[in-house]
């Protein structure tokens, strides 16, 4: 009888579990959606504020014009130049080799759908 006690003890336990974590996932997807949401609200807001006040408007438009001169500077570099066209072949490389895996994949279904 004891035994009998402890495993309907156990199997409620384990499913008290499960419903936890189901749960506990329910709630990590609320929370991300939470935290995505806000986030928007926060750079609406920021946007709002630069568009409507002009001191702010006028340091965004420095900080801008800054970010355009330093990264005409930096693009200027020979080395810069190298390693960005570097970063593009491998970019184009991944990208040739990503669609013939997806073409071979597609294959492999058809192939099993037939069989």
């Amino acid at each position: 009888m004891k035994k009998y006690f402890l495993m309907t003890a156990a199997v409620f336990i384990l499913c008290g579990l499960f419903v936890l974590a189901e749960s506990a996932s329910e709630k990590l997807d609320t929370l991300k959606k939470k935290r995505s949401d806000a986030a928007i609200q926060l750079y609406n807001r920021r946007i709002k504020l630069i568009e409507d006040d002009p001191k702010l408007k006028e340091i965004h438009d420095k900080i801008l014009s800054l970010h355009k001169d330093l990264a005409l500077k930096l693009e200027n570099d020979r080395e810069v130049i190298e390693l960005s066209t570097q970063i593009r072949d491998i970019d184009a490389e991944i990208e040739k080799l990503s669609e013939q895996l997806k073409k071979e994949e597609k294959k492999e279904e058809v192939s099993k759908d037939k069989q």
